[in-house]
């Protein structure tokens, strides 16, 4: 999410690195051995906004928040050796960022 050009792309990477954070913290997790089980995004709180119109008139706007919420997971012991070996394999002149300029 560090390089996507999206604006949400920081606040994104921010909520799966607390969520990695509180992992490690509370459940005594590695770091290493992580991966996203799921992330969605759903509603949260409304706040009502007054909007106003001509002729000294006023409407009612309503302010819509949403709630980002991820899952994690341990890798199981066949996913690790796959991605060990895709690692292993890949050509160190490449860089890992995959939107190499």
């Amino acid at each position: 999410m560090a390089f996507s050009p999206k604006n949400r792309g920081n606040v994104v990477r921010h909520v799966i690195e607390r969520a990695v954070a509180n992992a490690d913290f509370y459940h005594g997790w590695d770091r290493d051995d992580l991966v996203v089980q799921e992330a969605f995004v759903g509603k949260n709180a409304t706040y009502p906004r007054i909007r106003y119109h001509s002729k000294g008139r006023a409407g009612q706007s309503h302010l819509r928040y949403s709630q980002l919420t991820v899952h994690l997971r341990k890798k199981t012991a066949e996913e690790a050796e796959r991605m060990a070996k895709k690692w292993a394999t890949r050509d160190p002149s490449i860089p890992a960022n995959p939107r190499h300029y």
